[in-house]
């Protein structure tokens, strides 16, 4: 599979060892994951359809990488610390290869491989297997990591060789797993220094082991009263029964701990020395190696899925507006095409998420593509579905941000004052509240930071993207009730407009000259207030071009109608102007006058206007 020709990447990984690892790990599980390539079709269409499952290959490890530098420069000084350029580069670089390595052991689809992925990748790394890539990387030049490592290996602050310290570097993607890593252990530096030893020294089948007593004991204990037969216990049995299997794995595992430990002269001693390091230089590559990490698994969380969201087999999945369950289209090798329904809650949910992102403010913002279904019992299964993903969503985009920082950590948001956005969803303005009211019985502490906005969907993919890269409005009363004072002045009724919620949506956004606001054609998904004058409204038509006068709404006829626009509106200087999302204008700013209303008003506007003439 190639290697897009300068992609964003390179800058942060040579684009010959992503390809190596892209060919080597991922390429294989969208591979396997096709139909035709299981030794037995019946297995693939039964639970738990590991075929099925979302996808986990090249694109997906693509995505990750990719995502993981946008979450970076969002979270950075906001939610997290704010880092230099240079120490933000060097997480840059790490992230990327954080997220190249972090799924390397999904292509084992049996119960086992997906329980202990993290740790494969983990004992992996530190293995012979990967000798040729550590070399690679630490050869090239140009690489923050390799950098920084030469540099604290010549001040002496590094106890075993550099390249050991960057295969345990990587090996830390194991965390990107909170069932495997919590967000308590990334904060205790002393204790995730065990569990990494600990990952290294015990094999696979041995950690499989200790993971599936530890869900059957919380289920035991979780249990009020246990009787023999009952679910509880044999869940019990199944785990003990499992944990006993799949012996193979244990071999390859035992030579890859040997060739780990051996690396070290004393292995308890010398690994992983550095995240528990006193000095200021390794202290703080401990912090950026921890934050890599929540942002590793912010990025994780935040992967493509919607109308983008295939399997690792390449098969689309899509959400049947009838039933609300998920629907596979399985596109043989034989030119035919099967679909194939599931009641999968995850995959429909996943399915219907048509955006998710971290906010520059901070926040997770959710979209979904629909939310009116066929029945009642369809849209209940619906929002259950989108509930399942939101809570999974904000448990590794928030809770991944949570801490206990020091005074020295400064944030202008710590995690428990981010926000959940649910964006409303335009066939069903009903939706994002029945989600949010069904995730507070699943989680009332996520609900209770949870609420509605208005919908984004009917908007271009540039505007959408302004809109969400805007600051957001801090204007007091006084500054909002002198802005409407001036849109009423220009014409727009405003007596009925209710400063608090009429402003609660609205953006700041400044257009740098030669800009274009509005291009033709496209949907109508905001208006726009400028505040100076500056913009060019150039109509379809043939129609003459209009100067853009301050204070005057702009992109409101194809808001109200719900058309495309028809005019293309550019900046010939540098203005600033309020961008208001097309339901929130509908529902808190749109108002016309009545004849009378009109007719009261033009002799004022009329004299108002002499008055200013002949001044």
């Amino acid at each position: 599979m190639s290697v897009p020709a300068s992609h964003p990447l390179d800058k942060y990984l040579a684009p010959q060892i992503r390809h190596a690892l892209e060919e080597r790990y991922y390429a294989p599980i969208n591979q396997q994951a096709r139909l035709e390539a299981s030794p037995d079709p019946n297995l693939f269409l039964q639970p738990p359809y590991p075929g099925l499952w979302a996808d986990h290959g090249v694109v997906h490890v693509r995505n990750v990488a990719e995502n993981i530098l946008r979450v970076l420069d969002t979270a950075n000084g906001v939610i997290l610390p704010l880092r230099a350029p240079k120490r933000l580069e060097f997480m840059k670089a790490y992230g990327v290869m954080l997220a190249y390595v972090h799924d390397i052991g999904m292509f084992d689809f049996s119960h086992f491989g997906r329980v202990v992925h993290p740790e494969y990748a983990s004992q992996t790394v530190m293995s012979a297997q990967f000798d040729a890539l550590v070399n690679a990387i630490w050869n090239d030049k140009r690489n923050p990591v390799v950098t920084r490592l030469k540099e604290l290996d010549k001040a002496r602050l590094l106890q075993v060789s550099p390249t050991v310290v960057l295969r345990e570097l990587l090996s830390m993607a194991k965390a990107h797993s909170k069932s495997q890593v919590s967000v308590a252990l990334l904060n205790q530096h002393a204790h995730l220094r065990r569990v990494m030893q600990k990952t290294l020294s015990s094999t696979l089948q041995s950690l499989y082991q200790a993971q599936e007593l530890a869900k059957a004991r919380q289920a035991f204990l979780a249990a009020p009263k246990l009787e023999l037969g009952k679910p509880e216990i044999n869940f019990l049995t199944a785990a003990l029964r499992n944990a006993e299997t799949d012996h193979a794995h244990s071999d390859p595992a035992v030579r890859a701990l040997a060739e780990a430990q051996a690396r070290y002269e004393n292995f308890e001693r010398d690994s992983y020395r550095w995240l528990v390091a006193r000095d200021n230089a390794t202290r703080a590559l401990t912090e950026d190696v921890i934050d890599t990490l929540r942002a590793l698994r912010c990025a994780d969380a935040l992967r493509q899925r919607g109308t983008v969201l295939k399997t690792s087999g390449q098969y689309e999945i899509f959400v049947d507006q009838r039933t609300a369950n998920a629907i596979y289209a399985l596109r043989l090798e034989d030119g035919r095409l099967l679909l194939f329904q599931v009641p999968d809650y995850v995959g429909a949910g996943e399915a219907n998420v048509a955006s998710s992102e971290l906010e520059r403010e901070g926040n997770l913002r959710i979209s979904f593509h629909r939310g009116s279904f066929g029945s009642e019992e369809a849209l209940a299964r619906a929002v259950y579905s989108a509930v399942l993903i939101v809570n999974d969503l904000q448990a590794d985009v928030i809770e991944s941000f949570s801490c206990a920082p020091p005074s020295s950590r400064k944030v202008l948001k710590r995690a428990q004052d981010m926000e959940i956005l649910l964006e409303e969803v335009d066939d069903n303005l009903d939706f994002a509240d029945r989600v949010m009211e069904q995730l507070k019985r699943i989680n009332p502490q996520a609900a209770a930071k949870t609420r509605t906005v208005p919908s984004l969907k009917n908007a271009s993919d540039a505007e959408r993207q302004r809109y969400l890269d805007a600051q957001a409005l801090s204007w007091s009363n006084a500054d909002r009730g002198k802005a409407l004072q001036k849109i009423a002045q220009a014409g727009h009724k405003t007596s009925g407009i209710q400063p608090d919620k009429a402003f609660e949506h609205v953006k700041l956004v400044q257009l740098e000259e030669g800009a274009v606001l509005i291009e033709p054609h496209t949907p109508a998904g905001f208006v726009y207030i400028p505040l100076q004058h500056g913009l060019e409204i150039l109509p379809l038509g043939g129609y003459e071009p209009i100067a853009a006068k301050e204070w005057i709404p702009l992109g409101v006829t194809g808001v109200i109608r719900g058309a495309a626009r028809n005019a293309r509106v550019v900046a010939r200087r540098t203005v600033s102007l309020l961008m208001i999302p097309a339901a929130a204008y509908m529902k808190h700013w749109h108002s016309t006058y009545s004849p009378q209303e009109l007719a009261e008003l033009l002799p004022r506007q009329f004299l108002k206007h002499m008055s200013f003439r002949t001044q």
